[in-house]
């Protein structure tokens, strides 16, 4: 897999931050939406949204229900884009 675009990683942080309220909280590839940040299903939906939102995106459902840890969102948002491309 290719490496994750900073910039994507750092879309994430600010979308993490600001919907979860929290600050100062390390957030990395290997971070847990559920265990370490504690979002719930009705977060990781508004949390897809606004992914979607902030990167011109679409997820498809089928894959938003795996997404694990902020690594596994950063990459179906590297391939979204990807696949965007002409």
């Amino acid at each position: 897999m290719a490496a994750i675009d900073i910039d994507i990683m750092a879309g994430l942080s600010r979308i993490l931050g600001d919907h979860l309220f929290i600050e100062k909280v390390p957030i990395s590839e290997e971070t847990r939406f559920t265990e370490d940040l504690k979002a719930d299903s009705l977060d990781m939906a508004e949390i897809t949204f606004l992914i979607e939102e902030a990167f011109a995106i679409t997820i498809p459902t089928d894959l938003a229900d795996h997404v694990v840890t902020v690594g596994d969102a950063a990459a179906i948002i590297q391939a979204q884009r990807e696949r965007a491309k002409p």
